[in-house]
């Protein structure tokens, strides 16, 4: 098996464990460990299915500009992430607070 069939295989493993991750946190929690996730894992879950699709999306080999290719995965996750917990604050009636600063500065997320 060569590396880029490798890479190939790898990249879309990892796409549609993120798709999958994103459908039904709760399933795919309960098949890999065993016990199913409520409430904030339900949105952790869905941010890590962003996050695996972007991974795929930069690891699926493609031309010869690999830096074009990751620009495009991080844009996709932030935009998704961003888009997803917009839609949590506004209409699907999470009252986090933090929500709001992570909306409008996603590359500094993690020290809200």
């Amino acid at each position: 098996m060569t590396a880029r069939v490798l890479a190939t295989l790898s990249a879309a493993l990892e796409a549609a464990t993120g798709v999958a991750l994103i459908a039904d946190p709760d399933l795919v929690a309960r098949v890999l460990l065993g016990v199913g996730i409520t409430g904030g894992g339900i949105v952790v879950g869905c941010v890590g299915g962003f996050a695996l699709i972007s991974l795929g999306l930069a690891c699926w080999p493609r031309g010869s500009d690999a830096g074009v290719q990751v620009i495009w995965a991080l844009l996709t996750y932030i935009l998704l992430t961003a888009l997803y917990l917009g839609y949590l604050r506004i209409g699907g009636g999470s009252s986090a607070i933090c929500y709001g600063r992570r909306l409008h500065f996603m590359p500094c997320w993690r020290f809200c």
